[in-house]
């Protein structure tokens, strides 16, 4: 997961600065990715990987949302149950941060 956070990292960093180069970063680190899908993924996925408070860490899980989400889940039969939140999200593999 380490080896994945950092260029997602890298990618979220350079999108913002190279708009036509989203994607690039994890297209180079995994080959059998498809290209379209992928910036198209970076595109709508960089927003969430900011945190809304300005102490919180990039890439912050904030446990209330994904506790909603997992509930939308398991009411869209996505789920049987709704996870552990606590335990399913951890900022420890994040860049910088546990490890």
């Amino acid at each position: 997961m380490v080896r994945v956070g950092e260029p997602v990292q890298r990618q979220v960093e350079r999108s913002l600065l190279d708009g036509p180069g989203r994607g690039f970063v994890l297209l180079a680190a995994n080959s059998d990715l498809n290209k379209r899908s992928t910036r198209a993924s970076v595109r709508a996925t960089i927003p969430a990987l900011f945190p809304e408070k300005a102490d919180q860490p990039w890439g912050y899980l904030d446990p209330v949302q994904w506790r909603n989400f997992g509930g939308w889940m398991v009411d869209n039969k996505l789920l049987n149950d709704l996870p552990d939140i606590n335990s399913a999200i951890t900022g420890d593999l994040l860049p910088g941060a546990g490890l």
